[in-house]
């Protein structure tokens, strides 16, 4: 059918184009007339229908619908049904779905801390997922093994040995390969939840054997598993029961195997550490003279972390050595560098250096520098983000002699190394001496004139440190005027971070300056009474604006509520209390809705937590009356406690 507007060309003076309309399909009549059904029942009419898109609609309101129905109504009616679907072989994809909203509803029903909820996931649920471990699809076997694993940390440890174990020992012993990699990962998932003893009695067994199966896809799925069960197990039983076995895996023949064991080495030498034994040393050797290039790779990944580890032993040198070969390497020079390991050694820069000490930095200086000016953005980029705890490490006056012209390089580089430093410029000034840190000030002002507004919000996470780091009058004076900026930034959520940090910003003003502390109170005071709302609700928002050479403080007014919200519990109880808080109640009655649901949030939030000499009264009025309110999401507010 073709409709055409009304209007002739005649008229219009346009030719007029028709407009299509499409006819409404059978099926999504009968989907419109279900939506009048009650959420239960058109979830089970839906799942019981032939369409598969019923099915998948219905299925991802799944747990809603079982919250709807009761309890009972979900055992005696839904469960049947998802078990039917589960085991139609002709639906993999409806399967599938139906696997990934069986976990929130499994979640759902052991949250509600009532036996038979429990129940009917530990007797329903797992059993069901778990005939699908031996699905023929993989992708569905997959599925279900992801989904036990979800659900397995929410169950209590008095339902690991009964409901999982079987599973486990079941998978652990079959003929199959796939099913005994799947109780590995089963393993990984549970160990946690069973705690030391159970572990140590039910799992290692199988973990061990497993060790030396003559698959090496179920060798390596242990070698992923052996970090987690070592957390688990603790010092002595990892040096006891899995070091030895460990240690045969790092021989492997298979280099997939060795590479899993390189990934895993940290977390296993976390523990032999606390037990005194350094045996890991000589596996970690082996691995870094791997013959595959992939098992080098990742071993030099940890070098760093495990030089850390280790750094209370003389044998490390050994691996300092490697770290400092690994760093001034350039690709080409032996077959097994690669591009990424200086990656690596930028990244574990900070680690080696504090295991070694700052009295080896003159050592270190060598390999940072040729770092420093790497071809490879991401190494510089590693670098940047690290700046500050170098120059935490080597102090003050090897700061300014050797990172400073490091820091200017930084700040001239592509924009992914710039953000690197930026992130923690505050950190890195506090290092430097005062009249050093002076010299950046005007960087900071630089900064935050910066078109990326990213750059400027993260320099305003950062102003309440700069306001510690500058400790002149006339540079707390300038860092003022730039923060009452940056509460009126063009950008949402550049405003929205000088809003969660005004309380500490008064706070140092307060302390330190109360001239530039008069400033800001009486700019959040002004906002209550702009007469645009968007002033009034975005209530920490100001904007800086030079007219006729002076500076006028235009409060965003909306915004007042916001700011109040920053400063409450930041600065004096009572301060706040007499100062900001009745013209925040005067607001109640706004004409304007949003300002109203900032001030039922506030007061629903904070009402508890007035003082005595607070107008406790007219406050309790106000979200009274605001709770009358014609707006709902005025209502909604006032009971977000």
């Amino acid at each position: 059918a073709r409709l055409y507007e009304s209007m002739g060309e005649e008229r219009s003076g346009k030719k007029e184009f028709p407009v299509e309309i499409r006819k409404e399909t059978e099926e999504e009549k009968q989907l419109a007339k279900d939506d009048e059904l009650p959420l239960i029942e058109k979830t089970l009419k839906h799942l019981r229908s032939q369409v598969t898109t019923h099915k998948v609609h219905a299925l991802k309101e799944l747990t809603e619908a079982c919250k709807q129905g009761g309890l009972q109504r979900t055992v005696d009616e839904m469960l049947p049904v998802l078990d039917g679907i589960l085991n139609d072989e002709q639906g993999e994809y409806v399967r599938n779905t139906t696997i990934e909203n069986v976990v929130d509803l499994a979640v759902y029903l052991l949250k509600l801390s009532e036996a038979a909820a429990a129940n009917c996931v530990k007797q329903k649920i797992l059993p069901g997922l778990y005939k699908l471990f031996r699905d023929k699809s993989s992708a569905v076997t997959f599925s279900a093994t992801a989904a036990v694993c979800a659900i397995i940390p929410h169950l209590q440890q008095d339902d690991m040995k009964p409901v999982i174990y079987p599973f486990i020992a079941s998978l652990a012993n079959d003929e199959e390969d796939q099913q005994r990699a799947q109780a590995l990962e089963l393993i990984k998932s549970s160990a946690s939840i069973f705690g030391a003893a159970l572990c140590t009695e039910l799992l290692v067994p199988h973990f061990v054997r497993l060790a030396a199966d003559p698959s090496y896809e179920t060798r390596k799925e242990v070698a992923c598993c052996i970090g987690s069960v070592c957390t688990v197990l603790g010092p002595e039983q990892t040096v006891k029961q899995l070091l030895p076995l460990f240690t045969k895996l790092v021989a492997d023949e298979i280099w997939s195997v060795r590479q899993a064991c390189a990934e895993a080495i940290v977390d296993v030498a976390s523990q032999c550490v606390k037990a005194d034994n350094y045996w890991l040393l000589d596996d970690f050797e082996h691995l870094l003279s791997d013959q595959s290039r992939w098992v080098r790779t990742s071993t030099f990944k940890n070098l760093g972390t495990f030089i850390f580890m280790h750094s209370n032993k003389e044998k490390v040198q050994s691996l300092v050595e490697r770290y400092l070969a690994m760093a001034t390497c350039v690709s080409g020079e032996a077959k097994f560098w690669d591009s990424d390991v200086r990656l690596f050694c930028a990244y574990e820069f900070p680690g080696v250096l504090q295991a070694m000490g700052k009295e080896r930095w003159p050592e270190l200086k060598p390999i940072y520098l040729k770092l420093v000016s790497d071809y490879q953005w991401k190494v510089r980029r590693s670098l940047a983000f690290s700046l500050h705890e170098v120059a935490l490490l080597i102090g003050t006056e090897a700061a300014e002699s050797c990172l400073a012209e490091t820091f200017e390089l930084f700040m001239q580089d592509l924009d992914e190394v710039k953000i690197g430093v930026i992130t923690h410029l505050a950190v890195f000034l506090q290092v430097l001496s005062p009249e050093t840190r002076l010299k950046y000030l005007g960087l900071i002002k630089e900064l935050l004139e910066d078109p990326n507004w990213r750059v400027r919000k993260l320099l305003t996470k950062q102003m309440s440190l700069f306001n510690k780091t500058f400790d002149t009058a006339d540079s707390r004076t300038t860092l003022c005027a730039l923060f009452l900026g940056l509460l009126a930034d063009p950008v949402a959520s550049v405003r929205k971070a000088a809003c969660k940090i005004i309380g500490e910003v008064f706070c140092v003003f307060a302390q330190v300056h109360s001239e530039d502390f008069a400033k800001l109170e009486d700019t959040v005071l002004e906002f209550s009474t702009h007469k645009q709302f968007t002033y009034r609700q975005l209530c920490y928002l100001i904007d800086l604006r030079f007219i006729a050479n002076k500076l006028f403080f235009l409060s965003i007014a909306c915004r007042f509520v916001l700011a109040c919200e920053g400063m409450h519990g930041k600065i004096e109880q009572h301060e706040f209390e007499q100062k900001f808080l009745p013209p925040l109640l005067k607001l109640h009655t706004d004409p304007v809705p949003n300002v109203k649901v900032f001030v039922a949030r506030f007061l629903s939030k904070h009402i508890d937590a007035l003082s005595a000499n607070a107008p406790v009264d007219v406050a309790k009025a106000a979200l009274q009356e605001l709770q009358k309110d014609s707006d709902p999401d005025v209502i909604l507010m006032c009971s977000m406690r």
